[in-house]
């Protein structure tokens, strides 16, 4: 690193290249180079900058479309000439319309548990003890929405009920063979106008208590209707007349659906190319934790495996605990239990899919939403902690920073079930909301894949999506419902990052620094404070500080601190702040030796 002193025990130190080195908690100073505490601080290839914020869209705690429970999940579709993002929370699912923000419940009657505490004793999710006391570690542990499209259906899966499907319409449904899983127009009728409200004529139909309205016509035909109650009993294609609760229509038929999936639980959906697969799933009141199952080819509705068809199951023997996460991985699907990998590959006819080992104890998941696919590798978050693998060979990125140490010593290992991550791609990094020393997700813990850089902040964030339908990524917590990353705003502006203890190269020797010299680009006024501390490990005392102007500038700013450490603190409280440090000289001199 940059040091140069002179005659008179001058020095001045170059810490340019310090000030985006990540940060690196819970390890040895002197094998670290700069910072150790984060919030809200991100690391570029330029510098360090404060972390953009979130654009809040929607909050589920006001109106007449609410939760107190945490979003679990999120997905995106195109549907009606619009971009549509469906939000499942614990006990319900919300649909957000991006053209008009219009937010509605689109599912209901859902009862994932909330955290390890919880159990389905009964229907109210009751704790024992405020969530202290976990029964059975293997079993009861927090649960998320495993949600996956198909075109513009969207089916979802949680683990502990029955799995639901959105098709043709915009409410989910039990997604189930003794459920109706959509419906065609079979016969478009006259007379018919939008919010027409159709029912069952009483005399077709094997099923009862279907109701529908009519959402597009043609010349008075029906082009469209949104099943608004799906009824029982029905067979799969028979064709359905429709009768008039508030409508001047006659001659409308429908044709419903009815799937032949028979599955209580689902754990995880994933799509691979004309199929969608179920892993980890119960049927008949069986378990079958290390086995997926698919599709015929293109058809939603048709799981049982016949001469006739492509659909199939397949068991991972070599399994030796549930199927936990599946991620994409290139071509392949990479499927992980808490300490095994997968690859699990399309081979065509007659078998479809197949599967071979990849990694076994070196890597695992934590959640069904704890590994991500970047490009054709994969970045996760094990018991042991974070990881790169491209199903050939693995990495434990967060050990040399201390960052799997730090995770390992203060995460919520009962917890782990509410992991969530994302790829960032904007940012170029993959960021894990973790549950540290609480029941709840109360960190984002983000890697920079480009510069191998560290960062952290506060938040309660529990679930994310990548950017894709919607050209922002999208994220929730409780209440609310956010675009991430495309502002600088945030509800709680404060950031902040503070150095480890730094003896610039001599410990035995009192450091008086006189200036520091500090490049600062975009908006806002972050303020610099130099601490010092007689030990390596005292709790810093900060006594200068100076407030960088909000034009951009490289500018030198005249301190008068001292002590055998020096630490740095950068602290930022505007709303609107966009500000990246980019240059920063120490200077000062050396006084007597201990």
């Amino acid at each position: 690193m940059p040091f140069e002193t002179d005659k008179s025990n001058g020095f001045k130190f170059d810490a340019t290249e310090l000030l985006k080195t990540g940060v690196y908690p819970e390890a040895f100073d002197r094998r670290i180079p700069f910072w150790e505490t984060v919030d809200g601080v991100q690391y570029t290839e330029f510098g360090m900058r404060r972390k953009a914020g979130r654009d809040q869209k929607h909050d589920f705690s006001t109106g007449s479309h609410t939760t107190t429970k945490p979003i679990r999940g999120i997905a995106t579709t195109s549907e009606f000439d619009d971009k549509v993002a469906y939000i499942g929370a614990l006990d319900k699912i919300f649909s957000y319309r991006l053209s008009s923000s219009a937010v509605d419940t689109v599912g209901t009657g859902y009862n994932l548990l909330e955290n390890a505490g919880a159990t389905t004793w009964d229907s109210s999710s009751t704790t024992w003890d405020s969530g202290a006391t976990v029964w059975d570690e293997g079993i009861n542990e927090a649960e998320q929405w495993s949600f996956e499209t198909f075109g513009s259906f969207v089916v979802g899966a949680n683990g502990s009920n029955k799995p639901v499907i959105k098709k043709n319409n915009v409410n989910f449904n039990t997604f189930h063979d003794d459920q109706v899983s959509g419906a065609t127009i079979h016969t478009a009728g006259s007379g018919y106008a939008v919010n027409d409200t159709l029912n069952q004529s009483a005399t077709t139909g094997s099923g009862s208590g279907l109701t529908c309205t009519v959402t597009e016509v043609s010349g008075g035909g029906i082009v469209a209707v949104e099943i608004t109650v799906f009824g029982s009993s029905y067979a799969s294609g028979e064709v359905i007349t429709l009768g008039n609760v508030s409508s001047s229509g006659s001659g409308g038929k429908i044709q419903v659906t009815v799937p032949d999936i028979s599955y209580d639980k689902v754990k995880i959906f994933k799509r691979q190319g004309p199929h969608m697969l179920a892993f980890n799933y119960q049927e008949g009141g069986i378990d079958f934790p290390t086995t997926f199952s698919w599709c015929s080819a293109d058809d939603l509705d048709d799981w049982d495996g016949s001469a006739t068809n492509t659909a199939g199951n397949l068991q991972i023997r070599e399994a030796t605990g549930e199927i936990r996460c599946v991620a994409q991985l290139g071509n392949n699907l990479a499927v992980y239990t808490q300490n095994q990998m997968f690859v699990v590959s399309y081979i065509g006819l007659p078998n479809i899919f197949g599967y071979k080992p990849a990694l076994d104890g070196v890597v695992g998941a934590v959640s069904p939403h704890s590994v991500v696919a970047v490009g054709r590798m994969n970045y996760g978050l094990s018991r042991d902690g974070f990881f790169v693998t491209d199903g050939a060979s693995s990495k434990m990125i967060g050990r040399d920073s201390g960052m799997n140490r730090f995770f390992r010593e203060n995460a919520s290992f009962t917890e782990l079930g509410q992991v969530f991550a994302f790829d960032n791609s904007k940012e170029n990094e993959v960021v894990w909301g973790v549950p540290l020393n609480s029941a709840k997700i109360t960190k984002e813990i983000y890697y920079n894949y480009k510069t191998n850089q560290w960062g952290m902040r506060d938040s309660n964030i529990s679930a994310y999506h990548d950017r894709g339908i919607f050209n922002e990524p999208l994220s929730a917590n409780t209440s609310k419902f956010y675009f991430e990353g495309t502002i600088p705003t945030l509800a709680d502006p404060a950031v902040s990052a503070v150095t480890k203890a730094h003896d610039l190269n001599n410990a035995d020797r009192i450091k008086e620094i006189t200036a520091l010299r500090v490049g600062k680009t975009g908006a806002g006024t972050p303020t610099i404070s130099i601490g010092f501390t007689d030990t390596i490990n005292a709790i810093p005392t900060f006594s200068d500080n100076f407030t960088i102007a909000e034009e951009a500038t490289f500018k030198s700013f005249p301190v008068r601190t001292a002590g055998r450490y020096i630490h740095i603190k950068v602290e930022s409280n505007g709303t609107n702040d966009d500000w990246e440090l980019t240059d920063m000289v120490i200077q000062g001199r050396f006084e007597g030796e201990r």
